[in-house]
């Protein structure tokens, strides 16, 4: 009787011992989450044009043991919400955006809709398996195709997080209690737009032939440029070319020059670099497409005829703003 007490006793005393040896392993937490921002600026035609991305923590803060030991029953549930329904600027110009929960676009996360975490493959993309306790990220990818103004873009993304998981494991997998919570965590995403300009089209002036100076006919064009939306504060400016006599410009050829000049629209106000001697917009540009700037080229008269043979010149447009 003895011995076979003795044996029991040993028995129960080895299963409490291995009880003991698995704590409850501590507990998700939300913490305050970082802003996010695409950078110190990027122009209106970059914005546009591609796709940015940028990426944060989302304030909600497991360690990787915790994460490991996650079954099908869990959950980790978390509920975005953006204030704006995307990055609001200047005027109400929005700039559109996706979230993720990786940094391509496999994991997209709904806005205002619940998203479990809970998925194996999920957090093992994420690489959080193990370790010290780590932010869970969340990434951000803007749309192309946004015609905007420049200024400063913001959206606040609240994020409202819901578990309900087994915080341990004992022996025989037995769980040792289920951790019940929640929290909130809000932060900013900004992109500040800058203006730029492109000049989109100069056209060839071309004169044609004609035998003396005052026989050749005017030609009128248009330089074409395209600026950010809404900008006006930008200016053309024409330089007096590579031959120049003073601020006459001049064609060269056949070893002598032929005296033209270039007018804004079908005015006499020569058209320059300099001051009020550039051109500027009549209207705010549109962002997308050009605007015109008209001009008439006239060959002065009068001059003396130069030799026969073909004259040109090459002309550098700016655009300053």
């Amino acid at each position: 009787m003895t011995t076979v007490r003795g044996l029991v006793l040993a028995a129960g005393t080895f299963l409490m011992g291995t009880l003991a040896a698995s704590p409850a392993i501590a507990a998700c937490s939300v913490q305050a989450a970082d802003d996010a921002g695409f950078g110190a600026g990027a122009t209106s035609f970059v914005v546009r044009e591609t796709v940015m991305q940028t990426s944060t923590n989302t304030g909600l803060v497991c360690t990787g043991a915790l994460l490991a030991l996650l079954g099908s029953g869990d959950r980790l549930s978390a509920t975005i919400t953006s204030a704006n329904g995307g990055l609001l600027g200047p005027g109400g110009d929005r700039v559109e955006y996706g979230v993720y929960g990786d940094g391509t676009t496999t994991y997209p996360l709904p806005i205002g809709t619940p998203f479990n975490f809970m998925s194996g493959q999920f957090l093992n993309l994420l690489g959080i398996f193990g370790g010290p306790a780590t932010p869970l990220p969340i990434f951000f990818r803007t749309t192309a195709g946004s015609n905007v103004a420049a200024g400063v873009y913001t959206d606040t993304i609240t994020i409202d997080w819901s578990w309900n998981y087994c915080r341990g494991i004992g022996a025989l997998g037995i769980c040792l209690g289920r951790d019940v919570g929640g929290g909130t965590s809000t932060f900013q995403i900004a992109l500040t737009v800058t203006n730029t300009c492109a000049i989109t089209s100069t056209p060839t002036v071309s004169f044609g032939a004609a035998p003396v100076p005052s026989s050749f006919d005017a030609v009128s064009q248009q330089i074409g440029v395209v600026c950010t939306k809404g900008l006006t504060a930008y200016s053309v400016g024409i330089d007096t070319g590579r031959y120049a006599a003073g601020t006459t410009r001049r064609m060269a050829g056949n070893g002598a020059f032929l005296a033209y000049e270039i007018f804004k629209g079908s005015s006499q106000e020569i058209w320059g670099v300099a001051g009020a001697d550039r051109a500027v917009p009549t209207a705010p540009a549109h962002g997308v497409l050009p605007q015109s700037f008209p001009y008439t080229a006239r060959i002065v008269v009068p001059q003396s005829t130069p030799p026969a043979g073909v004259y040109e010149d090459v002309l550098v447009v700016d655009v300053s703003f």
